[in-house]
């Protein structure tokens, strides 16, 4: 009979410096765990899923593939759009994550249908600035209040979100 051993739930750990981010294999972030993105003993995110038209993706693969960056590969299921249907696994999706001086993400589509297709594309992401101790315990204590402001510029078919964070 066959023996099964696992040290700890299976998850994707990168980091620079100080700088870490720690989630499960789908690369997402669950805020009830000690995942999270971290920089000088304080968690920045911690919440990170991502959508398509409120629908989950669906991995396919995932890996850390150095000590600071993590590659994550997606299918599309089966989604209801405006514009029609989009059948499962018609639209591919890998997530190239690297830490740095923060974390930086590029997201590629692939259409493989012969159609043009379109859709909501969903990054959702919360933060509770939680110091690393209390993480670990499981005990956290909110503090300040925040707003988030983001400033949208498209380029060459690609969309860069600089987020400016405002705590009181």
């Amino acid at each position: 009979m066959p023996v099964e051993i696992r040290v700890g739930s299976p998850g994707i750990t990168i980091n620079q410096g100080s700088t870490f981010m720690v989630t499960d294999q789908r690369g997402e972030i669950d805020p009830e765990s000690e995942q999270g993105v971290f920089a000088g003993d304080t968690r920045f995110v911690s919440f990170y899923q991502l959508y398509i038209n409120g629908a989950r993706w669906q991995l396919l693969s995932s890996s850390a593939v150095s000590y600071y960056a993590a590659r994550l590969y997606f299918t599309s299921p089966s989604v209801a759009t405006a514009n029609g249907d989009i059948p499962h696994g018609v639209l591919g999706l890998r997530v190239t994550r690297t830490v740095g001086d923060g974390i930086h993400e590029d997201l590629d589509i692939t259409n493989y249908a012969l159609h043009p297709v379109c859709f909501v594309l969903e990054i959702a992401l919360r933060s509770d600035f939680a110091d690393l101790f209390e993480v670990k315990s499981h005990k956290l204590v909110r503090r300040g209040k925040s707003r988030w402001s983001k400033v949208p510029e498209v380029e060459n078919s690609s969309v860069t979100c600089r987020t400016s964070q405002h705590l009181e």
